[in-house]
């Protein structure tokens, strides 16, 4: 049985800012971040690169051939987006079987393997099938990322901390687009789309170096049985001069303890993979968990979010735009995504998940209209101030989608689930992702092709559907500690923070599991 720590500090006198380390430790283990905004963005500029239809003898648009070009770009990203589906189940597992470190390591040797060989590659075949090996690392990556972030955050700054996912992913987005415009220019055109995907190389090596040196998951202790590290790795997290016994430290790790332990007691043993699913997709709360972050995950991108990351470089040619101002405009795009993204982890505690959610949709969902208006006039015209008009409400769209919606649904899903299945609920949810991703960027090129901007009709109804989704039956869960989320879906919370924090003179209740809040 794990014991209670005890501390004799005033509790009212202790400061609640974020430690230096606990934002290092925050701001290293994003480079995972980087990882997936940078490798799932590099095959939009490698796109845009004329060369590299010409060494794979590829049609462009408008020559014989063009639908087998299609096809080839589609399984592109459909390949990336299936090995991150599949790579989100792997690490249901070894995250909770080896711990959320191990899963860094799994995930960044799968994303080194991927990048080496799709740099090398000399047919198309080879390009695809590792491809999707890179996926595999990225969606081990997209899971474990956000998910540790945020067992190792504070509640009152949870958003924030988690928040660096996004703003860090974006920074992937930029420099991938950066570096697939500067290759634009390259004397040597297979330099010009391999050296952008050989790059994808060097921060999977950051870190794997690293991570041997990242304090594991303080919740994934409890559930091993190892206490007295868990809270050796909260203590230093949360060290601070104005609290010099860990009362912080104490009061949190007691509530998790508390929590994990009666979660324990309630299924009677440990949990498994197949169990662990088997719980989340049972127990009638936890599927509610399940259904929001699944629902969040995959309505994002039916909003076209990645469709229009993705695909913009090729769709900016039919509006009258060239390849080098095409490859200049994607990078201003992302400029301003990674400006939204950043934003997002400074506003989301104080305005809570709901409104950025509300907001961001409401935004998304006009600029979608007021693009698809100018691409179905675009069509029959080439006036210049329609064209520009299409091209200015691609660009109205992402303030909207990455400042209210993008990092928030990275820091909603992550927080809702507990300790026994958060694996197993961010896994799915981001899963969720995957499965939408694959659906609309397999589908987009021979969409566009055929029923041009009627396709986005399907992304504004989406977007309008979720706006209704969120407001109905998503619950605000700002400032809540992870094990607090329990009192949103009808389940029992052990013990509040506040009340460890009141408890935390050495006066400690003597049981774990004495349910002392029921909500």
């Amino acid at each position: 049985m794990l014991q209670h720590a005890v501390s004799h500090t005033d509790a009212t006198k202790i400061s609640r800012k974020t430690s230096v380390y606990n934002y290092a430790i925050v701001a290293f283990a994003a480079i995972g971040s980087i990882i997936y905004g940078y490798d799932s963005s590099v095959i939009a500029t490698t796109l845009g690169q004329p060369t590299f239809y010409t060494y794979f003898n590829l049609a462009t648009a408008g020559q014989p051939g063009y639908e087998y070009t299609t096809q080839i770009t589609g399984a592109c990203n459909g390949l990336a987006q299936a090995g991150g589906f599949f790579g989100c189940i792997i690490n249901s597992w070894t995250a909770d079987r080896f711990g959320r470190i191990r899963s860094f390591q799994i995930a960044s040797l799968f994303c080194i393997l991927g990048a080496t060989i799709q740099a090398a590659a000399v047919n198309i075949p080879m390009l695809l099938v590792f491809r999707f090996v890179n996926g595999l690392g990225v969606g081990m990556l997209l899971v474990v990322t956000p998910m540790y972030l945020s067992e190792l955050s504070p509640p009152q700054t949870r958003g924030f901390l988690v928040g660096q996912h996004g703003a860090f992913l974006a920074i992937g987005y930029n420099i991938a687009a950066w570096t697939g415009f500067g290759c634009f220019f390259a004397k040597n055109g297979s330099l010009a789309w391999r050296l952008p995907l050989a790059m994808q190389v060097i921060f999977p090596v950051i870190l794997l170096t690293g991570s041997f040196w990242m304090p594991r998951s303080p919740r994934w202790l409890i559930t091993q049985d190892r206490g007295d590290e868990a809270l050796s790795v909260i203590s230093r997290l949360h060290q601070s001069p104005s609290d010099p016994d860990n009362v912080f430290a104490t009061a949190e790790y007691n509530q998790m303890v508390a929590q994990i332990e009666f979660e324990r007691i309630q299924r009677d043993g440990r949990m498994g993979f197949i169990s662990g699913w088997k719980l989340l997709l049972t127990k009638p709360s936890y599927r509610r968990r399940a259904a929001l972050g699944f629902g969040i995950m995959f309505g994002a991108q039916c909003t076209g979010v990645l469709v229009i990351n993705n695909y913009q470089v090729t769709l900016f040619p039919g509006l009258g735009v060239g390849p080098a101002l095409s490859l200049a405009l994607y990078c201003v795009y992302l400029f301003i995504a990674l400006i939204g993204n950043t934003t997002c982890g400074w506003i989301v505690d104080r305005l809570g998940r709901r409104k950025m959610f509300l907001i961001g949709l409401i935004g998304s969902a006009c600029a979608l209209i007021g693009e698809t208006i100018f691409a179905a006039l675009s069509e029959k015209t080439t006036n210049h101030v329609i064209l520009g008009s299409a091209v200015f409400f691609i660009f109205a769209y992402i303030p909207f989608f990455s400042t209210f919606v993008d990092t928030t649904m990275y820091i909603y899903m992550s927080e809702i689930f507990p300790s026994e299945v958060r694996s197993h609920g961010v896994a799915l949810s981001v899963a969720g992702q995957w499965l939408a991703t694959i659906c609309f960027l397999q589908s987009a090129p021979t969409a566009f092709a055929n029923i041009g901007y009627k396709f986005y009709l399907v992304f504004i109804f989406c977007t309008i559907a979720l706006w209704f989704a969120v407001y109905f039956f998503f619950p605000e869960t700002q400032n809540l500690s992870l094990e607090e989320m329990a009192k949103m879906f009808g389940d029992d919370v052990v013990v509040t923070f506040e009340k460890e924090m009141e408890a935390a003179d050495g006066k400690i209740r003597p049981s774990h599991v004495e349910v002392m809040d029921k909500v």
